[in-house]
């Protein structure tokens, strides 16, 4: 299997979309949101 950006990246996207995005539903708005962006700005950094 090839990684079109490289494994890490897609671990990093993997985490984002399947781990956090879920437990998104489930916490309060505030913290979801810290959440959401402080795992954003790691997974996609190197995207920017």
């Amino acid at each position: 299997m090839k990684f079109k950006r490289g494994f890490k990246q897609y671990c990093k996207e993997f985490v984002h979309n399947v781990i956090v995005h879920p437990m998104l539903m489930f916490m309060p708005v505030e913290t979801a949101e810290k959440l959401h962006d402080k795992n954003a700005d790691w997974a996609f950094r190197d995207r920017l």
